[in-house]
Order: structure tokens, then sequence, then C-alpha cells
């Protein structure tokens, strides 16, 4: 009987499945007669990842749902790496959409800025935003064949080149074999952990980068179909920056930051969009460990962002 069901359940997992973001807001905004939930949370894997050592293993957003008015109702679309470009196209749905959000949350991750997120061929999400923008003429759910995590980068940007502060490594090729380098010397464990804190955090962003430019483009949008936005710029372990670059690792996500804040600052005078920073806001026991070269939280992490963004939510609902 067992070796039944195994077997199909693995024709199962071979099945392709319809695009789950694209599945989830059809359901929640357009399949439904009433309208949808009122609240839209976006998000990447901040959103979803748990820590090992976690006895509550709640995502931020189930969190949040436990944390608001049983009248609040939300829907959460996250993906490891989703980004600016994906929440923009989530967006433009509802353009078309029987119905749409009052609030829309979404993070300002600074580390989608890097090469190592930005231009990484297993985060451009290209099938799936091909998807998402036939959906309106289509009415079509596809399914995701592409398995991105496979494509491998082009020559051409392996070898691209990025001045960075505090680090001889220039090419992005060279950041990533650090990357999957993994020394036992102290020596070495402290090198890595160095060159992936600068790669990931102290490329100088310009304001012609074109993340920024989909964020600009986000605002716009939400002004246009009169959706408030709940903005935060994601916590990263700034800790651990400083014990391995040194004070300048502050001056240089500091500076960064100060770009997001001049471009998202005009919306927020009409309070339609409201920014909280939080970039600074956690020490590193509340990462999945000290010395965490990502924004991964654990649950003590999780349930302080949640709170936040409860709060925040709270003070500023107006029916």
């Amino acid at each position: 009987m067992t070796a039944i069901k195994d077997f199909f359940v693995s024709i199962w997992k071979k099945i392709p499945k319809p695009y789950h973001t694209l599945l989830k807001l059809a359901i929640n905004y357009d399949f439904r007669l009433q309208k949808g939930a009122d609240i839209l949370f976006l998000g990447d894997s901040v959103i979803e990842r748990t820590a090992r050592q976690d006895t509550d293993k709640r995502t931020v957003d189930k969190m949040l749902r436990d944390l608001l008015p049983f009248n609040r109702r939300l829907v959460c679309i996250s993906q490891g790496a989703y980004h600016f470009n994906v929440y923009l196209n989530i967006l433009h749905l509802f353009r078309s959409m029987r119905h749409k959000p009052k609030l829309v949350i979404f993070p300002i991750n600074m580390r989608c800025f890097s090469p190592q997120w930005d231009i990484n061929p297993a985060y451009q999400f290209e099938e799936d935003i091909q998807i998402l923008k036939a959906y309106p003429e289509t009415r079509r759910i596809s399914a995701i064949r592409i398995n991105a995590e496979a494509l491998p980068f082009s020559e051409k940007d392996w070898n691209t080149e990025f001045e960075f502060p505090y680090t001889d490594l220039k090419r992005v090729g060279q950041f990533f074999d650090v990357i999957n380098n993994f020394p036992a010397d102290s020596e070495g464990k402290y090198y890595r952990r160095k060159q992936i804190y600068i790669f990931h955090y102290l490329k100088e962003i310009s304001r012609d980068h074109r993340r920024l430019v989909s964020l600009y483009e986000i605002l716009e949008l939400l002004k246009e179909l009169n959706i408030r936005a709940l903005v935060y710029i994601t916590a990263i372990n700034y800790q651990g920056g400083v014990r391995y670059v040194g004070e300048g690792f502050l001056t240089g996500i500091r500076k960064n930051k100060k770009m997001i804040c001049d471009i998202v600052e005009p919306y927020t005078r009409n309070g339609f969009v409201r920014l909280i920073d939080l970039q600074e806001s956690l020490t590193s026991d509340y990462f999945f460990h000290v010395d965490e070269l990502t924004e991964h939280l654990n649950q003590f992490g999780r349930m302080k962002l949640a709170q936040t963004i409860a709060s925040a939510i709270e003070s500023g609902w107006n029916d």
C-alpha cells in the first residue's frame, strides 16, 4: 500500500502546477464575488524562513495575522528572492481584477540591489512575470516550467566588475567563489564573512538602478489605483557587518538607505505611503545566528517584525 501511495505521490510531483502566486491572487481578488482580503502582504524569503532552533515555526505573515483584529483580512504572497519587478507586475493585475486590497505591505530589502541578487539568473523570474502579464488577456494561470535555480550565469555577468569598498575583489565570479568556499580555519572563515557582507550590502546604489526604477513605478501605480502602502526597509545584521568590515559598514549602508528614503519620502506626504526604517532595528541575536549573512530572522526577530507591522497598520487604519 505504501509503495502504491509513493508511486502516485511521485507522479503528482512531476505534474506542472499552476503558478502559485497568480493562483492565490486570482482566488482572493478575481474569482470571488465578495471583496478580497483588505491587506496584501508581499515579501521574499525573510517572510518564510524559520531557524532550525526555533520552537515557534510560524512565518512572519502567520504571526501578523494572529496579531491583527479578526476583521483585518490578510493574504500573503511571498517567495525567496522576489523583488520590485515581481511586485510591480503583481500590482498591475489590480487594473483588471474584480477586487483590490485597501493596503499593500512590501519590504525594501537592501540586498536586492546587490549583484548577488540583482543579476543572479535564478532570481530574475522572467517566466513568472510573463505569466502575470498574460493573465488580463488570457485569464489563464499557467505552470512554471523552467527550473530557474539551474540557470547558469552568463560568462559576461560572471566577469562583470563593480567597485566595492574594503576589498580587492571586483568581479561577480570572484565573490561567488568565496561564497561557495567553506574554509575550516578561523582566518578563512573571517575573510569569507567579510567579503559576503561587502558583496551583499556595500555596493553604492545609483539612482538609475533598475530595481529603484521599479520601486518608483510601484509607488506611482499604487497612487493611481488609490491603494495605500506600508513599506519597510528590511532589518539587516548590521552588528555582524561591523564585526567583520568595521565602522565603515554603517557608513555604507546608511548612504544607500538615504537614497531609498529620498525616493520614497515624497509619496509619504499625502498619507498614502508609510515608510518604516528597520535597517538597524535588530541586534545580531534576532537573526538565525549572530554572524548571519542575510536578513533571515529567528522566531524573536520575526515576532518583532510582525509586531512592528501590526502596530503600524492599526495606528494608520481608517475605515
